[in-house]
């Protein structure tokens, strides 16, 4: 009696359609998997916050001397949260989960919140949504602050009044409007008002700003930029963009006595990328 063994193997059709079957059923599964993983993520980073946040609170109310004196003059997220951990108040520094995300010290709130980055290097940049502003306390007279960022603005000499709720002082503001222009603008009851210096690509002789829609004012404008504000104990207002002389011994006004002072970055109406900031006295 002879026995046939049928050794027959799958056939290239066969196989094909064996693919295409597993191809379907993981084209089903697949958006199901990337929002639950979505989900997991916004859990974390939620959580994360709510970590944060409940440290800085504690550490606030039981050590609020060095609170106000250190904890809030350092000038960047990564300095913040090595505190939180070197001086026991976290367990570890969290990693905020999902592309392009942070966690970003907000002054003004004094809170942590999640923010958005277009890349990571080791000046720390990121980015600042619409109608927002970090803002830093001016403990002197006499200050310098350096900023590195693409659009916004730098606030200078803002005083917030809590007697009132109001705000004001000046922001030098990038503005691409009108073939574009760096403005100083004076903020009077918490909105920006007239300007109160202007430079153009051809104001005053001045080509450091070159027309937004030429060749080169089209690279110009989608560029990083080095602002340098400079306050004199005369109340003097100098301005340098990329090193380069913009206006000098603006006069600003005196500020009212017992005023809190702040400078930092506001975006407006735009997002701003920042990517360093340096405040010296």
């Amino acid at each position: 009696m002879n026995i046939t063994k049928d050794n027959r193997a799958f056939t290239v059709l066969e196989l094909m359609f064996v693919i295409v079957i597993i191809s379907i059923l993981v084209s089903g599964v697949t958006p199901y998997f990337m929002k639950s993983l979505e989900n997991a993520r916004n859990i974390t980073n939620e959580a994360n916050l709510k970590i944060l946040n409940t440290a800085v609170n504690y550490f606030k109310h039981t050590e609020s001397e060095k609170y106000n004196s250190i904890y809030e003059s350092f000038s960047n997220n990564g300095e913040r949260l090595n505190y939180l951990k070197e001086n026991n108040y976290i367990d570890n520094v969290p990693e905020a989960q999902g592309k392009n995300l942070l966690f970003v010290w907000e002054i003004n709130s004094e809170k942590w919140i999640l923010g958005n980055r277009e890349s990571y290097t080791d000046e720390d940049p990121f980015l600042l949504e619409e109608n927002s502003k970090i803002l830093f306390p001016v403990k002197e007279k006499l200050y310098k602050v350096k900023v590195v960022l693409k659009n916004g603005g730098i606030l200078i000499d803002y005083i917030a009044n809590k007697d009132t709720d109001s705000l004001q002082g000046f922001v030098l503001q990038f503005d691409e409007k009108n073939k574009g222009s760096i403005v100083l603008k004076e903020i009077k009851n918490n909105n920006s008002s007239r300007a109160v210096v202007g430079y153009t690509f051809n104001y005053y002789n001045s080509y450091i700003i070159p027309e937004n829609n030429s060749d080169t004012g089209k690279e110009w404008w989608s560029s990083f930029h080095e602002v340098s504000i400079i306050v004199k104990d005369n109340r003097s207002l100098s301005v340098l963009i990329d090193e380069e002389v913009l206006f000098r011994d603006f006069l600003l006004p005196q500020r009212p006595e017992g005023s809190e002072v702040y400078t930092g970055i506001w975006s407006g109406d735009k997002k701003v990328l920042v990517k360093k900031i340096d405040i010296s006295y």
